[in-house]
């Protein structure tokens, strides 16, 4: 698995995982790497891990996305135009349609909702192959308090559409 983005809070770093049986196969050399090694990102990384593992952010991820998908769901039986939600920790998707149909997918309330939102003061992100999709993504280290504050300005940029 190839991973990178938050590993290392910004700086530019990515990783190969595998298991070590895998692993074990390659030998020096074998794998080439252009900015390999950087001793800011390599030191923000093992900040990052230890702020991970300091604070206990997975398990606050599961729970508060546990939380934060209950609650969407609440919001999809309010707005027919939610017409899915899904995700895992605090990965989420809200996939819009187009009301009375069978998951039309509805891009324009989806761009609608965004600003509405952008304007109350939350940034989101359309996803999905027609920007239908609102990707959800708060940071691990996000409080109960603040998801709550995101679900009343969506709810209010839904209400719009």
């Amino acid at each position: 698995m190839a991973i990178a983005k938050g590993i290392a809070s910004g700086f530019p770093l990515g990783a190969v995982c595998a298991k070590a049986e895998l692993m074990s196969r390659w030998t020096p050399t074998v794998h080439g790497t252009t900015f390999g090694g950087n001793p800011v990102s390599c030191a923000a990384a093992l900040a990052t891990i230890d702020t991970i593992r300091n604070e206990g952010l997975l398990d606050k991820a599961k729970k508060n996305g546990e939380y934060l998908l209950g609650r969407l769901k609440e919001l999809k039986s309010k707005y027919k135009v939610i017409g899915d939600v899904r995700g895992v920790g605090l990965m989420i998707g809200m996939e819009l349609i187009v009301p009375g149909t069978d998951r039309e997918p509805n891009s324009t309330a989806a761009k609608k909702v965004l600003n509405e939102a952008l304007s109350r003061g939350m940034l989101m992100y359309p996803c999905g192959m027609r920007s239908q999709v609102i990707r959800l993504a708060p940071p691990l280290n996000v409080t109960r308090d603040q998801i709550d504050q995101g679900l009343a300005i969506l709810d209010e940029s839904l209400a719009t559409v």
